[in-house]
C-alpha cells in the first residue's frame, strides 16, 4: 500500500487533476483507501497565513480575513499579522528579523506551510515611504513550503528614483518567485509575465473577489458615480474631477483617505473640486457597512488609475457590488473589467474617454447588469477557497 500511495502522490502533483489518480485507483480497487488518505493529508495540514488583518487599515485586510475565514471550514490555519492587526500572532512584518520570529511560529505551532500575501509596503520601508524588504527576503530560506500570493508586479517602466526603488523590489519578486513552492496571482497575465521572466511553472490564477457583495438592483435612473479607494497620485482622481464639468447630469461621489505622503496632492484635489454642486466628498475610511450603503446608491464606479503596478481589489468591487465599472487601461486590474465585460475599459489621463463611457454605460445599463451575474457566479471566496485548497493539496501530497 505505501508503494502505491507513493505513485499517487506522484502522479498528483504532476497532474493536479483528479481523473488520472481516480482512473488508477479504481483499476487497483484502492480508491476508497487512497482518497481518505488524501483528506487525511489535507485535513492534518496547519497553514501560517501571512498578511494584514483587521483592524488596519488597508484594503488587503477584508481579502485576507475572508479568505482565511472560509478556509478554515476544510485546514487549520494561523494568522500571522502586524502589531496592530488581530491576527494570533502580532509581529513587526517589516522588521529586518522576520525570519526568526518567523522560525518560532513555525516550530511552536507546527505549521506545515506558510502562506504570504504580497504587497510590497506590508514588509519594512525606508523613512516610512520606500519599500525594502529585507526581512522578508531572509525568509525565502526558511525550510517550510511556501505559497506567495502577489498582489502586484514591479514594473520596470518607471523613471529617476522610482525606477531605483523598483530595481530592489525586483529583486526580491525574483527571489519569491524562484524560492517558492507556488505562486497565486489574479490574471492570465500576470502568470505569462512570471513565467516567460522566471520560467515559473507552478503559478495558479486565482482572481480576487472583493468581500462586498450586493445583490443586483433594478435601477431606471443612472445619475450616481462614484470614485472609492485610497487618494494618491496614482490614482489619477483630478481627471475625474475634470470629466464632471462636462457630466451636469449626474453627481460623483468621491470616498476615501489620502495618503499623508502626498500632501500636494491633497491640496490640488481640493483645489479642483472647489465649489463644484454635483461633487460630494467623504475624505476618511470608512466601515463595511458603510461601504454597502454607499455601492447601493451609486450606479456607475470610476477608476481613473494613472499606475496601477497592483491588482485593485476595488476593481472587483464595482460588479461584485452589482455596478458597472469604468477603468483606464493602465497595469492590470482593467483585465478581469473588459474579460467579463462588466463596464468600459478607457485609455489613462483623458477625461473625454471618461465622459463617453459614462454615457454609454447608462444608455444600456441592463446589458452590463446581465454580464455582471456571471461574474457574481464565477468570482466569489466559495469558488476561490476550493482552488486555494487544490494547491495547498498539492503541496501536502508532495511534502508528506
Amino acid at each position: 500500500m505505501a508503494g502505491l500511495w507513493n505513485f499517487v502522490k506522484r502522479l498528483a502533483v504532476n497532474f493536479g487533476k483528479c481523473d488520472y489518480i481516480l482512473i488508477f485507483c479504481i483499476y487497483f480497487n484502492y480508491e476508497n483507501k487512497i482518497w481518505r488518505q488524501i483528506a487525511v493529508e489535507i485535513k492534518k495540514m496547519k497553514i501560517g497565513m501571512v498578511s494584514n488583518f483587521p483592524p488596519e487599515e488597508v484594503g488587503l485586510v477584508g481579502y485576507s480575513e475572508k479568505l482565511t475565514k472560509e478556509l478554515k471550514k476544510q485546514v487549520k490555519v494561523i494568522t500571522i499579522g502586524s502589531l496592530n492587526s488581530n491576527a494570533d500572532y502580532k509581529i513587526n512584518l517589516g522588521s529586518l528579523f522576520l525570519k526568526r520570529k518567523l522560525k518560532g511560529i513555525i516550530k511552536k505551532e507546527k505549521l506545515n506551510l506558510l502562506h504570504f500575501q504580497y504587497i510590497a509596503p506590508l514588509y519594512g520601508m525606508f523613512f516610512k515611504r520606500y519599500p525594502h524588504n529585507l526581512g522578508l527576503y531572509s525568509c525565502l530560506f526558511l525550510k517550510i513550503p511556501k505559497v506567495f500570493t502577489l498582489h502586484e508586479i514591479q514594473d520596470p517602466n518607471y523613471s529617476s528614483f522610482e525606477k531605483l526603488k523598483r530595481t530592489l523590489l525586483r529583486s526580491v519578486e525574483k527571489g519569491i518567485i524562484k524560492k517558492s513552492n507556488y505562486i497565486i496571482v489574479p490574471i492570465e497575465s500576470h502568470k505569462e509575465h512570471f513565467k516567460k521572466k522566471y520560467g515559473k511553472e507552478e503559478i495558479a490564477v486565482i482572481p480576487f473577489p472583493s468581500i462586498t457583495n450586493i445583490p443586483i438592483q433594478d435601477k431606471k435612473n443612472v445619475k450616481n458615480l462614484l470614485y472609492f479607494g485610497m487618494i494618491s497620485p496614482g490614482k489619477g482622481v483630478e481627471y475625474l474631477i475634470q470629466a464632471m464639468d462636462n457630466l451636469g447630469n449626474f453627481n460623483l461621489q468621491i470616498t476615501g483617505k489620502f495618503i499623508d505622503l502626498f500632501p500636494e496632492y491633497k491640496e490640488k484635489i481640493l483645489h479642483l473640486i472647489g465649489g463644484k454642486e454635483n461633487i460630494q466628498t467623504t475624505f476618511r475610511w470608512i466601515s463595511e457597512e458603510e461601504k454597502i450603503k454607499l455601492f447601493k446608491k451609486s450606479d456607475i464606479l470610476i477608476l481613473p488609475f494613472k499606475s496601477a503596478p497592483w491588482n485593485s481589489g476595488t476593481a472587483m468591487d464595482g460588479p461584485s457590488c452589482g455596478i458597472p465599472t469604468i477603468i483606464t487601461k493602465i497595469g492590470s486590474a482593467w483585465e478581469v473589467i473588459e474579460e467579463f465585460k462588466v463596464g468600459e475599459v478607457v485609455e489613462p489621463h483623458n477625461p473625454e474617454a471618461i465622459i463617453e463611457a459614462v454615457q454609454k454605460i447608462s444608455k444600456d445599463y441592463s446589458k452590463y447588469q446581465k454580464n455582471i451575474e456571471l461574474f457574481k457566479k464565477t468570482i466569489n471566496f466559495d469558488n476561490i477557497a476550493k482552488r486555494h485548497l487544490e494547491i495547498y493539496q498539492k503541496i501536502a501530497v508532495r511534502f508528506s
